[in-house]
Protein backbone atom coordinates (compact mmCIF):
# COMPACT_ATOMS: atom_id res chain seq x y z
CA UNK A 1 0.00 0.00 0.00
CA UNK A 2 1.26 3.27 -0.77
CA UNK A 3 0.94 6.98 0.60
CA UNK A 4 -2.33 7.19 -1.75
CA UNK A 5 -3.76 4.49 -0.93
CA UNK A 6 -3.08 5.01 2.99
CA UNK A 7 -4.72 8.16 2.30
CA UNK A 8 -7.86 7.07 0.68
CA UNK A 9 -8.93 4.16 2.78
CA UNK A 10 -8.23 6.56 5.63
CA UNK A 11 -10.95 9.17 4.21
CA UNK A 12 -13.10 6.39 2.90
CA UNK A 13 -13.03 4.63 6.85
CA UNK A 14 -14.19 8.38 8.16
CA UNK A 15 -17.12 8.95 5.53
CA UNK A 16 -18.39 5.38 6.70
CA UNK A 17 -17.87 6.13 10.33
CA UNK A 18 -20.12 9.55 9.72
CA UNK A 19 -22.77 7.31 8.03
CA UNK A 20 -22.83 4.95 10.33
CA UNK A 21 -21.71 1.89 8.11
CA UNK A 22 -18.35 0.90 10.01
CA UNK A 23 -17.84 -0.46 13.38
CA UNK A 24 -16.21 1.75 15.57
CA UNK A 25 -13.93 -1.08 16.62
CA UNK A 26 -12.99 -1.94 13.12
CA UNK A 27 -11.99 2.00 12.38
CA UNK A 28 -10.21 1.54 15.28
CA UNK A 29 -8.46 -1.28 14.51
CA UNK A 30 -7.91 0.60 10.62
CA UNK A 31 -6.37 3.44 12.36
CA UNK A 32 -4.33 1.84 14.47
CA UNK A 33 -2.70 -0.21 11.40
CA UNK A 34 -2.58 2.89 9.94
CA UNK A 35 -0.15 4.68 12.55
CA UNK A 36 1.70 1.87 12.58
CA UNK A 37 2.48 2.04 8.52
CA UNK A 38 2.62 5.94 9.29
CA UNK A 39 5.78 5.20 12.24
CA UNK A 40 7.34 3.05 9.72
CA UNK A 41 7.33 5.94 6.84
CA UNK A 42 9.09 8.07 9.72
CA UNK A 43 11.47 5.76 10.85
CA UNK A 44 12.72 5.44 6.80
CA UNK A 45 12.94 9.12 6.76
CA UNK A 46 14.93 9.68 9.33
CA UNK A 47 17.06 6.57 8.40
CA UNK A 48 17.57 8.20 4.80
CA UNK A 49 18.36 11.57 6.66
CA UNK A 50 21.08 10.48 8.80
CA UNK A 51 22.47 7.99 6.80
CA UNK A 52 22.31 9.43 3.40
CA UNK A 53 21.23 6.07 1.93
CA UNK A 54 18.33 6.80 -0.31
CA UNK A 55 15.86 3.61 0.56
CA UNK A 56 14.26 2.38 -2.31
CA UNK A 57 10.85 0.55 -2.36
CA UNK A 58 9.30 1.67 0.89
CA UNK A 59 6.55 3.45 1.88
CA UNK A 60 8.27 6.59 0.98
CA UNK A 61 8.51 5.65 -2.99
CA UNK A 62 10.38 8.99 -5.57
CA UNK A 63 11.11 8.43 -8.71
CA UNK A 64 14.97 8.61 -9.32
CA UNK A 65 16.61 11.68 -9.88
CA UNK A 66 18.86 12.19 -13.09
CA UNK A 67 22.27 12.84 -12.12
CA UNK A 68 23.57 16.20 -12.14
CA UNK A 69 27.01 16.78 -14.23
CA UNK A 70 29.37 19.77 -13.06
CA UNK A 71 30.30 21.61 -16.17
CA UNK A 72 32.06 24.64 -14.62
CA UNK A 73 34.31 24.87 -11.27
CA UNK A 74 35.54 27.84 -10.97
CA UNK A 75 36.66 30.41 -8.05
CA UNK A 76 35.95 34.01 -7.96
CA UNK A 77 36.92 36.80 -6.02
CA UNK A 78 34.28 36.13 -3.64
CA UNK A 79 33.91 32.55 -3.47
CA UNK A 80 32.76 29.69 -5.85
CA UNK A 81 30.46 29.18 -9.04
CA UNK A 82 29.89 26.07 -9.88
CA UNK A 83 27.16 25.46 -13.33
CA UNK A 84 25.69 21.42 -13.39
CA UNK A 85 23.74 20.08 -16.10
CA UNK A 86 20.16 19.19 -15.39
CA UNK A 87 17.29 18.11 -17.54
CA UNK A 88 16.48 21.11 -19.78
CA UNK A 89 19.15 23.52 -18.60
CA UNK A 90 21.78 24.37 -16.47
CA UNK A 91 21.57 25.52 -12.41
CA UNK A 92 24.29 28.11 -11.40
CA UNK A 93 25.39 28.20 -8.09
CA UNK A 94 27.58 30.90 -5.97
CA UNK A 95 29.01 30.29 -2.76
CA UNK A 96 30.43 32.90 -0.91
CA UNK A 97 33.59 32.71 1.27
CA UNK A 98 33.31 33.19 5.05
Amino acid sequence: MDNVALRETLFDTLEMLKKGTIDLDKAKAINDTAQTIINCAKVEVDYMRVSGVKVTGGFVSQKPQPEKQIQTLRTTRSGVCQVESVPGGTVTTHRMRV
